[in-house]
């Protein structure tokens, strides 16, 4: 018998968590934190900054590091 998992919180509230734990988290390592794919991660941190939860700026011109505040 496989033992059902289940969460309170949607993917965005636990990236939303993670995020405030720890800032600077990179792409790969929050995803394996929520549970969820890389692209999934990127598509979430995408509709929180487009709702106005966090913002997403560059850490250096030409670079793909990204900072991203709550």
């Amino acid at each position: 018998k496989t033992e059902k998992s289940w969460t309170f919180l949607s993917n965005h509230g636990h990236v939303m968590v993670q995020l405030n734990q720890e800032p600077d988290l990179k792409v790969k390592e929050l995803a394996q934190r929520v549970g969820i794919t890389e692209r999934s991660a990127q598509s979430i941190l995408s509709d929180l900054e487009e709702a106005g939860y966090i913002s997403v700026t560059d850490l250096a011109e030409g670079t793909s590091t990204k900072s991203i505040q709550i």
